[in-house]
């Protein structure tokens, strides 16, 4: 019963030191903003409103297609993800 708490205990210590470690390492290795960073740090609201009509109309493409869950799943992530930037971007430079 004891042993089971301490495991349980161990392993919210290492989640905490694990989390606290990644914030350390992107801070001190990935604290650069290239260009990709800075398209991407403009558009994220446009990204934010468009990324469920991005979603949709590439799971609407992909339905016509048949493909594996896993291959569906990958397109759909990337594709979305591209499309809600571009229509963020799209949106920013209409404004």
């Amino acid at each position: 019963m004891y042993f089971r708490c301490y495991i349980v205990f161990f392993d919210m210590l290492m989640f905490f030191v694990m989390c606290i470690g990644l914030f350390g390492l992107f801070n001190k290795y990935f604290n650069n903003k290239g260009r990709l960073m800075r398209f991407l740090s403009t558009n994220a609201f446009g990204a934010y409103i468009f990324h469920s009509l991005g979603i949709v109309l590439v799971l609407i493409i992909v339905n016509q297609i048949t493909l594996n869950h896993y291959y569906g799943f990958t397109f759909v992530t990337v594709f979305s993800i591209a499309f809600s930037f571009m229509g963020g971007a799209l949106f920013r430079r209409m404004l």
